[in-house]
């Protein structure tokens, strides 16, 4: 190479090193960090390269409220804490926490800037719900022992200890970035029963603008997503959360993108989340996949994270069954805020300094050609993941924000023997842990209200906020007790926590149509005793238990069934007193009270 060749490309690499670093300091990245989309060259996929070839599905797992430390603070060669600074800059140890916690921790922007302190990471203790039942939640950890199914993927895979959740606030915000580059400066969840095009008239969204002034926003825009792109280049995708009418919905978050979900790939490609494993074990998920689920199996608190990872590990398990698919599959595994929990590593500023980025999330890369045993340092954000993806399918990017993020490809080695699938077995919860009916709306009985055409019509409240709702109860419907036993509407009580399932009114979103109906209160009980007052007038019966049970006073269901001893139907004037019987009854667990009796055996008379 001739001298004056040599000095041209000494000067024409000294002066991309110093654009790049000028880049990254217009960007406000901390020292050392960077969102070049550069990745070593083990890792290195350039677009339309062999790892196209070597990765066809790429699945986004994205799980609900965690942070780094409080998840793996304690693993092995990650750059974890077990200790905290609390406001008056004492160091204590991180609290050990259980399997679910009583409330959920505050995790709005106001308590990321509180915990954020400026800088110190010292304010944790102070944000809503972080001190329960004399415990600092907030600042405290999962042991191994809690979570030992997602500590066997990250090390058996590529764990990332340096990925920052897109926004300083909560899930709404956060989970826009999992599909595109949002512009709107949004910082919070919005009011109401859904996130998005589908909010009830008058709904708002918070927004910081660049000025540093708030705004508030319908939550339904037009902005470029992954999917667009994938769209462009005949790429199959599929989003798979809870639909309409089901616990979670909120998190189907291509409802706040108004060409979606107003437009035809709404029906078919945003479809059911309980699709998503029988997809997987047939070899039939598309190019690109998300997936979420309802809350109650999450990992979001207060609900057991035992529960969540059970979950995640049946997904997880269905995608390795399929041999063909798993040797060309790409998981990244992430959760999208930091849920109020403690992290030790102050983010680095973003395009949006008065947004961006959030603490860290834990996040697993699990693929056959992920850097098996590996911590990656790399600093990653959502936007990586759209990276990811891009460079993957050879799509161009949505914008600067993913264009520059890094790429998540130092977490992969595609010259690598492609690893075995890691079948795992999900795992006893521990007693109490906080299950529910899978993918049923939650709400607390009120009271009955009528009819509304000729149905059956209740109050109830929904937990975490402030709205009243009807639910119009189909005759045809079901109505179960807590252990899944036909019951009667008669036998819910005022107080009741339900689970049920049905849809919305489009012109009425708080106003349900229910075809199926869970009292987790309630179950079924068999009592038996000696008649000592029969009153049919009034549908009383009083029951002797024994020289010592007493007696037990119990109404008679509109609809209760008399057998006599031979198994036929009796009218209920035929009980006596003195007759021996066996009775079917509810039993509500929160008020400790017979609710009804529903059918009345009698042994002898």
């Amino acid at each position: 190479m001739g001298r004056s060749l040599l000095l041209v490309v000494v000067s024409v690499l000294v002066l991309g090193c110093v654009a790049i670093a000028a880049q990254a300091g217009s960007w406000g990245i901390a020292a050392g960090d960077t969102l070049s989309g550069q990745a070593d060259a083990a890792g290195s996929c350039p677009q339309q390269s062999a790892c196209h070839q070597k990765i066809t599905h790429v699945v986004f797992i994205v799980r609900e409220n965690r942070s780094f430390d409080s998840m793996f603070g304690r693993f092995p060669g990650a750059n974890g804490a077990t200790t905290f600074t609390a406001p008056d800059g004492s160091v204590h140890p991180l609290a050990h926490q259980p399997d679910h916690i009583p409330l959920d921790v505050g995790h709005r922007p106001i308590d990321a800037r509180i915990a954020y302190d400026g800088g110190k990471l010292d304010g944790f203790s102070k944000i809503m719900n972080a001190r329960q039942d004399g415990v600092d939640f907030a600042d405290s950890q999962l042991y191994q022992s809690e979570i030992p199914n997602y500590w066997r993927y990250a090390q058996r895979f590529t764990l990332d200890d340096a990925f920052f959740s897109t926004i300083m606030g909560p899930s709404f915000p956060n989970h826009l970035f999992t599909i595109g580059i949002n512009g709107e400066h949004v910082d919070a969840n919005p009011h109401g029963p859904s996130w998005g095009c589908d909010s009830p008239k008058g709904s708002t969204v918070e927004q910081i603008l660049p000025d540093g002034s708030i705004s508030q926003t319908f939550p339904c825009w037009n902005f470029t997503t992954l999917t667009d792109l994938l769209d462009r280049q005949s790429v199959s995708w599929k989003y798979y959360a809870p639909v309409l009418g089901q616990y979670g919905y909120i998190w189907s978050t291509l409802d706040a993108v108004k060409h979606v979900r107003f437009g035809p790939e709404w029906k078919s490609h945003v479809v059911n989340y309980t699709s998503f494993a029988l997809a997987a074990r047939a070899g039939k998920l598309p190019a690109v996949s998300w997936l979420v689920s309802p809350p109650n199996i999450s990992d979001h608190p207060p609900h057991s994270i035992c529960a969540g990872e059970n979950w995640a590990v049946k997904q997880i398990n269905a995608v390795m069954s399929n041999a063909q698919s798993w040797k060309h599959t790409a998981i990244i595994l992430t959760w999208d805020d930091f849920g109020g929990f403690y992290d030790h590593v102050s983010p680095p500023r973003g395009p949006d300094q008065n947004l961006e980025y959030g603490f860290r999330v834990p996040t697993i890369v699990i693929s056959p050609y992920a850097r098996p045993g590996n911590v990656d340092h790399t600093t990653y954000t959502f936007g990586s993941m759209l990276r990811f993806a891009e460079a993957t399918f050879g799509l161009p990017s949505i914008g600067a924000q993913d264009g520059r993020a890094n790429d998540m490809m130092a977490s992969f080695d595609f010259s690598q023997k492609p690893l075995a699938p890691l079948t795992l077995s999900p795992r006893t919860c521990p007693a109490g842990s906080k299950t529910s009916a899978d993918g049923m709306l939650p709400s607390t009985f009120s009271k009955m209200v009528g009819t509304t055409a000729g149905r059956p019509t209740m109050k109830a409240v929904f937990p975490d906020t402030p709205l009243v709702g009807r639910l119009v109860v189909d005759p045809k419907g079901k109505i179960l007790n807590a252990r899944s036993s036909a019951i009667h509407l008669s036998d819910l009580t005022p107080g009741d926590a339900l689970y049920t399932r049905g849809y919305p009114e489009r012109a009425r979103p708080t106003r349900f149509h229910i075809r199926l109906i869970k009292d987790i209160n309630v179950l079924t009980r068999t009592v038996t005793g000696v008649v000592a007052r029969a009153d049919a007038a009034h549908k009383r019966l009083t029951l002797a238990r024994g020289p010592s049970g007493g007696q037990l006073a119990l109404a008679m269901a509109p609809d209760v069934v008399i057998a006599g001893p031979e198994g036929r139907r009796q009218p209920l004037s035929a009980l006596h007193t003195g007759a021996r019987v066996r009775l079917s009854t509810t039993y509500n667990t929160r008020i400790h009270r017979y609710v009804a009796v529903h059918r009345i055996s009698v042994l002898s008379r």
